[in-house]
Order: C-alpha cells, then sequence, then structure tokens
C-alpha cells in the first residue's frame, strides 16, 4: 500500500463522475499483420493454433466493443534471438514491419527453453505476452510447457486490449486480471470496456494525437480510477503520455518518473523525459536522459528518435554556447540518417558560431543547389556573407530570399540584416527603409537599436532618443543603449538626464573597459556643468580601469585645470602623449603649461576655454 499512496500524493488525484461513452454501432474492423519467428513455425499447426486464438479474441471484442480482429498479412520474422526480452522483440518488430497495409502487427515467438534461465513467472500474462499500448504493436511468446487452451485464448485477448490502453485491474473475473489460471473469464471490467470504447477509432499509427482532446481527458478520468493498484511499466508511461497529451507536463514528468522506477533501462522512456525536460527548460536533466537514451537505442525503429535525440541534444549545447558540443551530437545524429537537411543546416551553424565562414557557406551552398528555392539557405548565405564584408553578395542572397519566404520572422530577419548592410555601406535612407519594415512587424529591440544607430549618424537627435527611449521599456540591461542615449541627449543639452542614465547604464556592465568608458563620459559631463571635483573623481576611476586610454588622462587634465592644479594638468597630459604622441591638443595645451608655470609658478592658471 505504501507505493500507492505515494503515487497519489505525487497526482493530486480527484476521481471525477464521468459519463459513459456512447457505444459506437458501428463495426471497426482491424487489419492484423502476423510476423512469425522460425521456431514458431517450426510448431504443429502454428497457424492454425493461432488463427483460432485471434477469432475467439475477435468475438469477444465484437460483442463488447464492436471491434473486429482480421489477419491479412504473414511475414517471415528472421528475430534477433529468441533469448532476448520480450521489449527488445517488439522493437525488433517495430524496426522490421512499420504500419502501413495493416493497422496491427503481432509477431510470435518462442519462450526461452528450460535449459535457460527463466525470464518471468509463466503464469504472468505480460511473460506470455506484451503489448505496447496505442502503438499498434505486441507479441506473443510460446512457453516450453504447452498453455491450456483458454490459456493461450485469454492471453491473446488480454494483450490485444492493453493496444487498446486497457490496464491491469483487481477484478479476477476480468480478462485483464494480470494472473493467467486454468479456468480464465471472457469479459472485460466494465473500466477497461470504457476505456477501449473511448480508443477503438484511434489511428495506430498517430498514436494518441489521433484522438480528440475531449476523448483525452476522459480517458485520463479512466485511468486515475484504477490508479490505486499496483500497475507496470506501461501503464506509468501511457499516463504520463495522456498528461503530455493535455499540456500537463509536470504531471506527465511524476508518471514518467514512476516509470522509469519500475523498467530504469528502458531507452525510450528516457528518450520522453529528455524532450520533456528539454520543453520546460531543464536543460541539465534533458541532457542527462537523452545521453542515456541514444546510448541505449538499437534497432532502425528508434532511428528517427535517436536522431531527434541528437538534434535537441546539439540545440541545447548551441544555446549553451557550447558550439564543440553541438558539433558532436549534430554530428552523430548526421551518421544515423546522412541526408537529413536539419543536421546539415545546424553543422554549417556551428561553422558560423565559429566564425568558420567559408564552410558553412560551402554547406548552404550545397543545400540550395539540390533546392533553387530553399529560403533557410538563402537567407544564411545572406548573413554569412554579410559576416565576411562581403556585401554585395550579402544582399543579393537576402533580397533572393525576402519574396520567397512567408514565415514573420525570417522577414523581420532579413530587413534586419538589409538595414544593418545598409548602414555600413553609407546607405542611411535604405537602412532605415528595412529597419522601419522590421519594426512595423514586429517592435522590437533589435530594429529599434538600428533605427537609433542610423539616426545617431545623421545627427537625428530627436529620432534617436525616441527609439532608444523605446528600447529601455522591454530591454532595460544593455549598457550601449543607455551610453548611446547619454549622448544624444548631451547633443540637446540636457546634461541631468545624461547623467542618470550614465549612473544607470553602470550598473550593468560586464568588463572594466566598459565601465571605465561610463566613468569617463560622466567626467567630461561634469566638465562642461564645471564640476570640476566630480569630474576629476570620475577621470581617475575611468584610469584604474582602463589606464591605456588616452582620453581618461585627457579629461582628468581639463578636469586639473579647472581646479586650477597646473601640475596635475602636466602630469595627465604627459601620460596623453606617452599613449598618443601626435595628439596636437595636448601638445598645445602642455606647452601653454609648462610656459605659464616657467613664467610664475605662483600664477592661477587660467586658460579660457580649456575648462
Amino acid at each position: 500500500m505504501k507505493k500507492i499512496w505515494i503515487f497519489l500524493l505525487i497526482f493530486n488525484l480527484s476521481v471525477l463522475a464521468l459519463p459513459a461513452p456512447v457505444q459506437a454501432a458501428t463495426l471497426k474492423k482491424i487489419r492484423v499483420g502476423v510476423a512469425v519467428t522460425p521456431e514458431v513455425k517450426s510448431m504443429p499447426n502454428w497457424r492454425s493454433n493461432f488463427e483460432r486464438r485471434l477469432a475467439y479474441a475477435s468475438r469477444i471484442f465484437e460483442t463488447e466493443c464492436q471491434i473486429k480482429f482480421i489477419p491479412v498479412k504473414w511475414y517471415e520474422w528472421p528475430t534477433v534471438s529468441e533469448r532476448e526480452t520480450t521489449l527488445v522483440l517488439i522493437e525488433d518488430l517495430m524496426s522490421r514491419y512499420p504500419l502501413g497495409d495493416v493497422d496491427v502487427m503481432i509477431g510470435l515467438s518462442r519462450m526461452p527453453g528450460k535449459n535457460l534461465q527463466s525470464m518471468m513467472d509463466p503464469r504472468d500474462l505480460d511473460t506470455l505476452g506484451q503489448a505496447r499500448p496505442f502503438s499498434g504493436y505486441l507479441v506473443l511468446r510460446y512457453p516450453t510447457e504447452k498453455l491450456y487452451k483458454i490459456q493461450e485464448e485469454t492471453v491473446l485477448t488480454h494483450e490485444l486490449a492493453h493496444l487498446f490502453g486497457a490496464i491491469h485491474t483487481g477484478d479476477a473475473s476480468s480478462i485483464m486480471y494480470p494472473i493467467v489460471e486454468r479456468q480464465l473469464p471472457s469479459r472485460l471490467d466494465r473500466e477497461n470496456q470504457e476505456i477501449i470504447l473511448q480508443t477503438r477509432a484511434m489511428d495506430f499509427k498517430k498514436g494518441l494525437t489521433s484522438l480528440p482532446p475531449m476523448v483525452l481527458q476522459s480517458l485520463l478520468g479512466s485511468y486515475l480510477k484504477l490508479a490505486a493498484r499496483d500497475q507496470p511499466f506501461d501503464f506509468y508511461y501511457t499516463l504520463g503520455v495522456l498528461y503530455l497529451t493535455l499540456g500537463q507536463y509536470d504531471d506527465a514528468l511524476g508518471a514518467w518518473k514512476m516509470a522509469v522506477s519500475i523498467l530504469p533501462n528502458h531507452p525510450r522512456i528516457h528518450f520522453d523525459l529528455g524532450i520533456l525536460y528539454y520543453k520546460i527548460n531543464d536543460y541539465q536533466n534533458a541532457i542527462k536522459e537523452l545521453t542515456q537514451a541514444v546510448q541505449s537505442f538499437r534497432f532502425r525503429s528508434q532511428n528517427l528518435e535517436k536522431v531527434q535525440a541528437f538534434t535537441v541534444l546539439g540545440d541545447i549545447y548551441m544555446a549553451q554556447n557550447n558550439t564543440m558540443g553541438a558539433y558532436q551530437a549534430y554530428s552523430r545524429g548526421l551518421a544515423v540518417d546522412r541526408e537529413n537537411p536539419t543536421l546539415k543546416a545546424n553543422l554549417a551553424f556551428v561553422a558560423m558560431a565559429n566564425g568558420q565562414y567559408d564552410e558553412a557557406i560551402r554547406e548552404f551552398d550545397k543545400m540550395l543547389s539540390k533546392d533553387p528555392n530553399n529560403v533557410k539557405a538563402m537567407l544564411n548565405l545572406g548573413i554569412a556573407y554579410f559576416n565576411k564584408e562581403r556585401f554585395s553578395d550579402s544582399e543579393r542572397y537576402l533580397k533572393r530570399a525576402l519574396p520567397l519566404t512567408k514565415n514573420k520572422n525570417e522577414v523581420i530577419q532579413i530587413h534586419n540584416y538589409l538595414g544593418k548592410l545598409y548602414f555600413k555601406t553609407n546607405q542611411p535612407n535604405a537602412a532605415i527603409e528595412h529597419f522601419r519594415a522590421a519594426c512595423a512587424m514586429d517592435l522590437s529591440a533589435g530594429c529599434l537599436k538600428g533605427l537609433a544607430q542610423i539616426h545617431y549618424q545623421l545627427g537625428q537627435w530627436d529620432d534617436c532618443i525616441q527609439a532608444l527611449v523605446r528600447v529601455l521599456q522591454t530591454e532595460k540591461d544593455d549598457p550601449d543603449v543607455y551610453g548611446t542615449l547619454a549622448v544624444a541627449l548631451l547633443q540637446k543639452g540636457d546634461y541631468d538626464n545624461a547623467i542618470s542614465l550614465l549612473q544607470e547604464g553602470l550598473r550593468y556592465t560586464k568588463d572594466t573597459k566598459t565601465e571605465a568608458r561610463f566613468h569617463k563620459n560622466l567626467g567630461y559631463v561634469f566638465n562642461q556643468k564645471q564640476h570640476f571635483d566630480v569630474a576629476e573623481k570620475e577621470f581617475q576611476i575611468a584610469i584604474a580601469k582602463d589606464w591605456n586610454n588616452a582620453e581618461n588622462h585627457f579629461g582628468l587634465a581639463l578636469a586639473c585645470l579647472g581646479r586650477q592644479n597646473p601640475v596635475g594638468a602636466k602630469e595627465a597630459l604627459e601620460n596623453v602623449l606617452r599613449l598618443d604622441p601626435q595628439n596636437k591638443k595636448a601638445k598645445e595645451i602642455l606647452q601653454n603649461i609648462e610656459k605659464m608655470l616657467k613664467d610664475s609658478p605662483q600664477m592661477q592658471v587660467q586658460l579660457e576655454g580649456q575648462s
């Protein structure tokens, strides 16, 4: 009972009284494919015996759920080994026989002989057969010691019910009771009948996504009624899928953690957990789960998930600026699916992130040669050429991509890059046109910054200020925005607001050189306001953080002159000339100071206009 109560706490269950579904009148016909191992084929009358078993199960399903099973195809099944677990055999079955002309695939296999270690108690129905709920695949295993006829028939009925989501019950009179005895029931319990009636219309190729949300919610209610009993891995796994489909991520995590506690080495549950952790931005756990999944995937049927796992791992590493990790993940995915266009594009993105623009250009050129209308290839060629400062090539590809794309984000990205391109090539009017087009679609900080930069270059201070004020409404931690806005306000003579912006911007600086620049600018503003003592302190801080910047020393010299400290000014100007020997202004002021000090050391130095 302890485990059951823990589960109840995790999921905060409250069983609702759900209306019983209306039984459909139309008979649902299920086409069955049967894959048979050589060992099963060596058994006398294997086919007639199986057809009898399927007909028995079909009669029960017709009576209770309006479902009929019809065998339509038979396949040879050269299994990996009869010694493998049933879970492994299901993966092998899925790998070899994708659902196409059949709705359900049943694999027939022998259990290991007496000389091998017993897998489980042969009375356990999930040892004799195992279905993957909502997948359309199940495996039946024939034990060395032949079962009673009624046992064989009930095993198949039990597993077919699992396919439709039926789960174990404590009702010994139900087909879904998990232990097989000599005298077995031939009916479904009411709860599991309700489940099958809700899922009977499902397309196994699409799984649960083929069912309407209202049906999924009702199905979840049916599951929660039966949750207070010990259930196998598939119950908790399917419960997690239901929660996930309904967008209840926390509950899905709880269900799948229970599934992992039952089968800790099942690769598919680790894959699904990894993808879910990725969706909720828990990258550390996503990496852990997806890495474990790809190490365990063995079959072709798992290649789709394997490639997706490597793709997501690469995306996580890219988000963490780990380009080496991203490269390795994308490359391993491409080794599984060598023609995967997404992975090829992602590897080209990695090359761009590493500054390997020529390599990226080669990859995007290959993509474009195979698909001349590939907008992503054109767009990224435009970006790669922009970064190489081959602006005419960049313009050509960006303009080519613009009329072809219907993706809003791509259109915005193209306008932003064209705006930056025209800004760099001294075409301000064209740059403004494209930045405005980007802003018209999405008033983002990026397009507003682009507009502000051009207005700044043209000396259009009011437009520059207006754009940057709007940036600060959504992006408050970019020191460059504060610095540029402060300079624009200075050009308008608004010293007080400029000082406030520079002081606020200092809070968001992340390196000493940027801090030094802010202190220097504050120093120059205080010099303009003739607050020379405050200015001197700002320049001293700037010099301490960036001694090699000649402007810091020059500003200090002016502050010293304003405080009538010619000796301090002389020392600061000498430092300017050490760093910038050709600085004419520093030479001129220094000569005047030296002459005045020589003529009258006690003279109060007054250099009109130099403060």
